[in-house]
C-alpha cells in the first residue's frame, strides 16, 4: 500500500499585477484669473473704496496672493473678502485725515510678511 500523503490545496500562482492608474501630474499652481476673483462665495458684493475701481483692486488681490506665496503662506478662501473690508474701512480714514481724493493701496513684504501699505493721492 502506497503511504498516504496530506492533500495539500492547490494554489493558483498569483496573477500578474497591473500596473494601477498612472500618479497625477504634478501639482502646478492655477494662474489667477482676476475676472474671477470676485466671485468668492460666501462673500457679500462689496464695492471698492472711493478712488479705486474693481479693476484697482483685482489687481491689488493679485499682487497681495503673489506676495503670500512668495513668503510661503497660503491666501485663504476668505481671502480676497477680508482685504476688500480692510481697504475699505482704512481708505474714507486715510482720506479725511489727509483730506484727499482716494488712496493708493501697496502690497509690500516687511520682516517676512505681507503688509498692505497705503499712499494718500494729492
Amino acid at each position: 500500500v502506497p503511504p498516504v500523503r496530506p492533500s495539500t490545496p492547490s494554489v493558483a500562482p498569483p496573477a500578474p499585477s497591473r500596473p494601477g492608474p498612472p500618479p497625477p501630474p504634478a501639482a502646478r499652481p492655477a494662474p489667477i484669473n482676476t475676472a474671477r476673483i470676485r466671485t468668492e462665495p460666501g462673500v457679500a458684493r462689496v464695492g471698492p473704496p472711493p478712488g479705486m475701481t474693481d479693476a484697482d483692486v483685482n489687481v491689488l488681490y493679485a499682487n497681495y496672493v503673489k506676495a503670500k506665496e512668495a513668503v510661503g503662506e497660503k491666501a485663504g478662501p476668505g481671502s480676497y473678502g477680508k482685504l476688500l473690508q480692510t481697504i475699505n474701512a482704512q481708505a474714507p480714514k486715510i482720506m479725511e485725515q489727509y483730506k484727499a481724493k482716494g488712496v493708493d493701496f501697496q502690497v509690500v513684504v516687511k520682516d517676512n510678511q505681507v503688509v498692505i501699505r497705503a499712499k494718500p493721492k494729492p
